[in-house]
């Protein structure tokens, strides 16, 4: 008997650390809270936004790894490169500094509205940190690292994925692919000068692909709240004490309970048939809104909810109007901001200069003279007439554009653009192009008597593998 009741002991203690562990393994797969250490996953814990004692969050571990990582690298080159590079980083750590404080008040409050003025000013500190950083590259646009900046302007915003639901993995992907395009460019252009910056942009998107993976371990669809934790308000002392609180509103007077005599006249009312409708009042057609074009001036019509709450502030402020620009700074141009504007016309004077194109809408954009390269960037049915460009005419993220090369252009990059309509010239004939993430791409070549022939650049793939190697070839629509 005794020797039963010991094996009965043992298997009761062995069920019992077998369900510990497999709660700690399945809370590490859905990115809850947990740590190291003491294995106690109580409710009274967790409300209070400690698990194992007073260990930290697995979340709030892994975010403080990316410091140790790729992010730890690029700060150390960006400090190595130096001048506008270095100063644009620094913004960065303290972006991180109010990023990792925000996560910590995460595992410890529960879920909010997003648009509450607790969450606003909870957020504020990364906001305010994303504006500064993406504020640094617009005041300097005329810098030679003006690429390098650009890397890390359009990549940032990432950072913002702390307010964007159901899937914030994605949006992260979004901006990374952005700030690859600079990156590449980076790369490009300092490929046989300079290996310090190419370890640069990579270390760059390395972050970002880091911070993508961090994301989809814990946070995979949108921010996981502690649903046990306290209230955001009162965590930041925003919530109303009970002397502060406004009181009840004042009782009805009379009696509260329904009277048989009312409840009778409601049932008489009720049942009049087509007379319900005799005591009615006739509506005079002055007195009409839609038939009254003064009433309607008058009458103010309530504001739609933002359908933007999901996205991040610094996307939001991005899509203000800015005003048109034409100018010259040193030897880049820059045409910034055309709307319905059909007669922008920019003169290039020499094969050193560089004409950058971006947020034009309905606009004719004419770039006489040969120039050294030309970037059209976040375009909106714009047609753009090019002489010649020594380097490369790159594209990225535009809409229904329409590109004419009279001239010639060695190479053509077409990045995350959707319909795209191109005319070269029979000097083009060598032209290679370069397409990703790209729809509907059109290019019209002359023929031997001048008339233009259009062929589609294929944008599916097939992809195959043949004696243990994959082949891709583009897919043939007939």
């Amino acid at each position: 008997m005794a020797e039963d009741s010991t094996l009965s002991q043992l298997i009761h203690r062995l069920e019992k650390a077998t369900s510990k562990l497999e709660d700690i393994a399945f809370s590490g797969k859905t990115g809850s809270r947990a740590g190291s250490g003491q294995t106690d996953l109580s409710t009274d814990n967790y409300s209070e936004g400690k698990v194992f004692g007073d260990s930290k969050p697995f979340e709030i571990e892994a975010y403080e790894k990316l410091l140790e990582g790729h992010l730890q690298t690029f700060f150390d080159l960006s400090e190595s490169i130096g001048g506008l590079v270095y100063q644009q980083s620094n913004p960065i750590k303290e972006l991180i500094e109010a990023q990792l404080e925000f996560l910590s008040v995460v595992t410890q409050c529960h879920k909010p509205q997003l648009t509450s003025d607790a969450f606003l000013q909870l957020v504020k500190p990364t906001q305010e940190a994303l504006e500064k950083i993406c504020e640094f590259r617009e005041k300097n646009r005329s810098s030679n690292f003006f690429n390098h900046l650009s890397t890390i302007s359009e990549g940032i915003p990432a950072f913002g994925w702390v307010v964007v639901e159901p899937s914030p993995s994605s949006y992260i992907k979004d901006m990374r692919d952005s700030a690859q395009f600079y990156a590449h460019r980076v790369i490009k252009e300092y490929k046989d000068k300079d290996r310090q910056h190419m370890d640069w942009a990579n270390s760059f998107i390395a972050v970002l692909d880091d911070l993508y993976n961090y994301v989809e371990d814990f946070h995979a669809n949108g921010l996981c709240w502690n649903p046990k934790g306290s209230s955001l308000d009162d965590y930041l002392g925003l919530g109303l004490s009970s002397s502060e609180a406004p009181p009840p509103p004042p009782l009805p007077e009379g009696p509260l309970t329904e009277t048989p005599n009312s409840r009778a006249a409601l049932l008489t009312e009720i049942n009049q048939g087509e007379n319900i409708t005799s005591r009615l009042k006739k509506v005079e057609k002055s007195q009409m809104t839609h038939k009254n074009p003064t009433l309607r001036a008058s009458n103010v019509v309530p504001a739609k909810e933002s359908q933007e709450s999901n996205i991040p502030l610094l996307e939001v402020q991005k899509k203000t109007i800015q005003p048109a620009k034409i100018e010259r700074s040193g030897n880049k141009w820059f045409v910034e901001n055309q709307h319905q504007n059909r007669n922008v016309v920019v003169q290039a004077d020499s094969i050193k200069e560089a004409v950058y194109i971006s947020n034009c809408t309905e606009a004719t954009i004419q770039i006489k003279g040969k120039c050294n390269a030309i970037t059209i960037e976040k375009c909106k049915q714009t047609g753009i007439l090019i002489e010649s460009a020594i380097s490369a005419i790159d594209i990225v993220r535009c809409t229904s554009l329409q590109l004419q090369v009279l001239g010639k252009t060695p190479t053509l990059t077409i990045d995350q653009t959707s319909g795209i309509d191109m005319f070269l010239s029979k000097d083009c004939c060598g032209v290679e192009i370069f397409s990703s993430n790209s729809t509907a791409m059109n290019c019209s070549f002359p023929n031997a008597s001048g008339e233009f022939l259009e062929d589609p650049i294929p944008e599916q793939f097939k992809t195959i593998f043949v004696d243990g190697k994959m082949i891709t070839e583009p897919v043939e629509h007939f």
